[in-house]
């Protein structure tokens, strides 16, 4: 069994204290067949008596050591700064405090740009008028609305009284403009007024009023007594709570409703922002839509940055640029992989100096070594930066600028501090370094339950607090985690399991290819004409499954016929 670990930048350490240390970590003096590998340092010491044939040295960035067990596939990231207890609304108090001048956010389609003072002084408004209406700890609020000032000043709002907040989407589907409905929220609608589930529509009669004007919460009395309303509210919440209802994609499924709390969400931001580098950046562009991304307001004020939000939907790649470009913004937030592809290969992007650009951060899917490339020819000054994560588990892991080209092209990086993660196989037993195994992670940023379906928790989650991710990796011996598929889109070539994501990266590497999706083709035996074909319940997706069952009725066909 190898152990390694890192030394704290500037620290230095004598062989009677490695020697105390590996007690204390259970390594038996003396054992050649256990070497440490101290790791971080230009001084590298190692356990008496233990004879070394190599060090393998690998700098973790800034403040992050790693104490790791890596003969086998797990690992426990560690870090000198300890998780912060907070909730949003105290943070928000502490950084309008601390950083009274500073612009927290630049809204480019309202043509406001907004302080923290002048957030917090929102936020407040908001409470008392969500106090107003009866609103309080523990109840949900909803909102529809495009990426805006209000927004964010609600999240803070609703964490302040110490309800919960969740993101309300309204999709309309490609040829049927009136079936509007909101993204992964039906089922609890249905929950809230029950007699739409038995009632005839036309006889309908609803008589809880639960929908608000935006506008009637702004005109709220916020005087001195419904400040200390909200004071006295705001010291009866625990960061602990649940504060945040996200939904996921709806991809394997109905969508599920993701619990979240302040705890997770700040300690997630601020550490991922922290190990690449992001607390020392300025101007930040954030190009992905509230909606889609919620959480990313947070970096603002764990970072003291200002946020740049280029557009009030899903913004364009020329959207993109202009806010770089006009702001000059430092770094980006997170963009997904088809904005970057959309902005790299936009003509007009060779035509401007982007040098001042100092770092891309970019994922929610595979990003193919040739994008990598080309984003590094067009922002030569930049790092670019491939995120890893889910929406069960918020950021996970990251590729950081000290890392070699290749490394950055061809993992996710680093496990971020303060979790844990272990590669296992079909039986849960965790698998050796350099094997295949599904990953599984545990700590303070895994979601605390599915809202309302514990069985579904139980399914995604051990006793013991381990997610499974459902993504299959291979972690190397130097705590790189590289995913290359998902558990359950395999291909099956005789008694050989193969990834999709495994011949994408091959035919990648040819020169004149672009880019590459693996499609799943079966011999058919039957053939079924379909006038239009069903979706998921987000809008986003063809349901496969429905097709399957419809199909099957069409043809009048059991599934033990095929």
């Amino acid at each position: 069994m190898w152990i390694c670990f890192s030394l704290k930048e500037g620290q230095t350490a004598d062989s009677q204290e490695m020697t105390k240390f590996c007690a204390e970590i259970g390594v038996t003096e003396g054992r050649e067949d256990e070497p440490i590998l101290v790791e971080g340092h230009k001084d590298l010491y190692h356990h008496r008596d233990t004879k070394l044939s190599s060090f393998i040295a690998f700098r973790h960035r800034r403040f992050v050591s790693t104490v790791s067990y890596i003969t086998m596939s797990y690992l426990k990231s560690r870090c000198d700064q300890p998780l912060v207890d907070m909730t949003l609304g105290q943070l928000l108090d502490d950084t309008a405090a601390r950083w009274p001048q500073k612009e927290a956010y630049v809204f480019r389609k309202q043509g406001l740009r907004i302080t923290f003072p002048e957030l917090k002084e929102q936020a407040n408004q908001l409470a008392a008028g969500l106090m107003s209406i009866g609103v309080g700890r523990g109840d949900v609020v909803g909102w529809v609305m495009s990426t805006r000032p209000e927004w964010i000043a609600l999240c803070f709002a609703v964490s302040k009284i110490g309800a919960i907040a969740a993101k309300l989407k309204v999709l309309v589907m490609e040829n049927h403009p009136a079936s509007e409905h909101f993204e992964g929220t039906v089922p609890f609608l249905f929950k809230m007024f029950p007699e739409t589930m038995s009632s005839n529509s036309r006889d309908l009669a609803i008589e809880k009023n639960v929908f608000y004007n935006l506008e009637d919460m702004k005109t709220a009395v916020l005087d001195d007594t419904a400040r200390r309303r909200i004071q006295l509210a705001q010291r009866q919440t625990d960061c602990h709570d649940t504060v945040f209802l996200t939904f996921t994609s709806g991809s394997t499924g109905v969508p599920k409703c993701v619990e979240h709390s302040s705890h997770t969400l700040i300690n997630n931001s601020g550490l991922h922002a922290k190990t690449i580098g992001m607390n020392n950046k300025n101007m930040v562009l954030h190009s992905i839509d509230l909606t889609e991304f919620p959480w990313a307001f947070l970096f603002s004020l764990t970072e003291g940055c200002t946020l740049v939000l280029p557009s009030d939907t899903p913004p364009t790649a020329s959207e993109v640029l202009s806010a770089l470009l006009e702001e000059r913004c430092e770094a980006t937030s997170f963009m997904y992989v088809k904005t970057l592809h959309d902005l790299v290969n936009d003509p007009e992007l060779k035509t401007f100096d982007l040098t001042f650009l100092e770092q891309v951060t970019v994922g929610g899917n595979v990003v193919s070594k040739r994008l990598q490339q080309d984003a590094a020819t067009v922002f030569p000054n930049a790092d670019i930066l491939t995120l890893y994560g889910t929406t069960e588990t918020l950021h996970l892991a990251t590729t950081i600028a000290d890392m070699t080209d290749v490394q950055r092209q061809s993992t996710v990086g680093h496990l971020l501090p303060h979790l844990e993660m272990k590669l296992v196989d079909r039986h849960g037993q965790i698998v050796p370094l350099q094997h295949e195994g599904e990953v599984w992670v545990r700590g303070y940023s895994v979601f605390k339950c599915y809202r309302g379906d514990e069985e579904k928790t139980a399914e995604a989650k051990t006793a013991e607090g381990w997610y499974k991710t459902g993504d299959i990796g291979i972690l190397d011996e130097n705590g790189l985690l590289k995913i290359v598929g998902r558990i359950k889109d395999v291909i099956l070539k005789n008694a050989e399991i193969v990834y999709p994501a495994m011949v994408e990266r091959v035919l990648q590497t040819h020169p004149k290819v672009l880019d590459v999706k693996l499609l799943e083709e079966f011999t058919p035996g039957y053939f079924v004409f379909m006038k239009s074909f069903p979706k998921t319940s987000t809008g986003r997706k063809v349901d496969r499954k429905r097709i399957r069952a419809l199909a099957l009725e069409m043809l009048a066909l059991q599934e033990d016929d095929l």
